[in-house]
């Protein structure tokens, strides 16, 4: 009988260990893994996105532009989006929240989509290369608001 305790003791530890795990991004399989939004596959570490369900499910992007479109789109309620990490452009293997980062939008950067977004954590790294190639800094809610509004010049022509 009490070999069952423990055995119910056990798995229901290890239940409550996995609910309350934290959610967050994935590494991603780059050349494998393909975008959830324009189904390519995910190549480039340095325009690459997430974001995460409250549930746990994790949707991988290779460009910013796609991840921007996708949450404009409305694919995911608000509600239910858990957070939104972006690698960083000069560092990939790092990750960012949406809101800790700035963005550079460039027609210069050559990312997989051609929308020319790519993140940094710090607004003095991004006007330096902005310097370089020019191109506009903006926060998160620019980069969604420039996908809105070119959605509404699509849908007019």
């Amino acid at each position: 009988m009490t070999v069952c305790y423990r055995a119910w003791g056990m798995l229901l530890s290890l239940g409550l260990v996995l609910a309350c795990s934290p959610r967050g991004p994935k590494d991603i399989r780059y050349g494998e893994e393909l975008c959830d939004y324009c189904h390519m596959t995910i190549t480039d570490p340095a325009f690459a996105a997430q974001l995460v369900t409250s549930t746990g499910k994790v949707h991988v992007f290779d460009d910013i532009g796609d991840l921007a479109s996708f949450t404009t789109e409305g694919r995911v309620p608000v509600d239910e989006i858990h957070g939104i990490w972006v690698n960083l452009f000069l560092h990939p293997a790092d990750r960012i929240p949406v809101d800790d980062a700035v963005f550079l939008q460039s027609d210069r950067l050559r990312s997989p989509m051609s929308n020319g977004l790519a993140a940094f954590r710090s607004g003095e790294t991004a006007d330096s290369l902005r310097g370089e190639i020019g191109g506009q800094i903006m926060m998160w809610r620019d980069v969604l608001l420039r996908d809105r509004a070119s959605r509404r010049g699509a849908d007019t022509e």
